[in-house]
């Protein structure tokens, strides 16, 4: 019998690819031309991961929380509709701060 969890493995798997491997801001060109790769570590081309650690993008933080999150649920959680359960918070955290960061890069900034 196959794993149920075979696809939500695979799918955190491509995101945590993402988050620590390729660049998180998009890049004048391709990430397919791999010209990127020598300056992995700088600001216009570090992953998620390095944009954290390197460079004080502290608002990515809970992005990597919550795919750790959503890793140790599929490792942990044998029962199907708990794990199910967990996910849907998890995404319904992750759409709050998607939404929640919108809107305060939308509101109006107080003049100086």
């Amino acid at each position: 019998m196959r794993d149920p969890r075979r696809a939500l493995v695979f799918w955190l798997a491509v995101g945590a690819a993402g988050f620590v491997l390729v660049p998180w801001y998009a890049l004048q060109d391709s990430v397919f031309t791999l010209g990127w790769v020598p300056r992995i570590a700088s600001k216009e081309a570090a992953p998620a991961l390095l944009q954290i650690f390197v460079h004080g993008k502290d608002w990515l933080t809970p992005l990597g929380a919550l795919l750790t999150a959503g890793a140790a649920i599929a490792m942990l959680v044998v029962g199907r509709r708990a794990r199910a359960t967990a996910l849907l918070l998890i995404g319904a955290l992750l759409w709050a701060k998607v939404d929640a960061s919108q809107v305060l890069s939308d509101a109006p900034h107080a003049a100086a």
